[in-house]
């Protein structure tokens, strides 16, 4: 085998009915794999598509650069009798590796879906077979809802937050879930960022490793914009 890179770049996706990107979902771990597979999406936004921007599992590295996500509508799940939207779904099913979200916009969701055990509007993380271990750095993460839950879901993986804004979402920034599994730990490490009612304001179940570094702020942002792209700041 040879590795395998996808990339995907200066694009809008608007007004679809599925998941747009979608990596493939083995069950299994795949030990025999000795090749690196990678995916970049760069320069993309995302427009009113349903469901969810991206379903992130099976790639040893992907990287999440320059993009936007707003308005992610409602998709029905006959199994669940419910509909659901999200902006990405992120997993490491029969591969570990990292995900890189980097100068991303994820705004303006709202999850309806109650029945799951990591409820998020904005970003899922979750365990397959591995812990994928998720970066979001210079990432904007605003205004949206989840139903009970919070704007980024956590389970059993690892999330590290760096010089990024979350920030009016509702009913919390986040929530994590975390089940007891000494080899994959649920673990944020949040560093130089504004992170609204700073760590008291994570929820959850079970344990979470918490690591509040330096540099972070409870303090409104004071997002400038426009009605087409609300969420930015200003240049001074």
């Amino acid at each position: 085998w040879q590795n395998i890179g996808v990339k995907y770049t200066d694009l809008l996706f608007q007004d679809n009915q599925v998941a747009v990107i979608r990596t493939n979902d083995y069950k299994t771990p795949n030990p025999a794999w000795d090749y690196e597979t990678s995916l970049e999406l760069s320069n993309i936004i995302y427009k009113n598509n349903a469901d969810k921007a991206g379903y992130l599992t099976n790639m040893h590295n992907i990287v999440v650069k320059n993009v936007r996500v707003e308005n992610v509508i409602p998709y029905y799940y006959d199994g669940f009798g419910e509909y659901s939207s999200i902006g990405f779904s992120v997993s490491a099913m029969s591969v570990p590796g990292t995900r890189t979200f980097e100068n991303v916009t994820i705004t303006g969701i709202n999850n309806p879906f109650t029945q799951s055990a990591v409820p998020a509007s904005a970003i899922s993380i979750w365990n397959g077979w591995y812990a994928p271990e998720v970066r979001l750095i210079n990432c904007t993460i605003a205004g949206n809802v989840s139903v009970g839950g919070g704007a980024i879901g956590l389970s059993e993986a690892t999330l590290v937050i760096v010089n990024s804004i979350i920030w009016g979402n509702d009913p919390r920034p986040l929530w994590f879930a975390d089940y007891g599994n000494a080899e994959n730990p649920t673990r944020l490490v949040v560093k130089n960022s504004i992170f609204q009612g700073s760590q008291w304001s994570i929820g959850g179940t079970g344990s979470l490793d918490l690591q509040w570094l330096d540099g972070n702020l409870d303090q409104d942002p004071l997002f400038t914009g426009n009605e087409d792209n609300p969420y930015t700041l200003s240049s001074n």
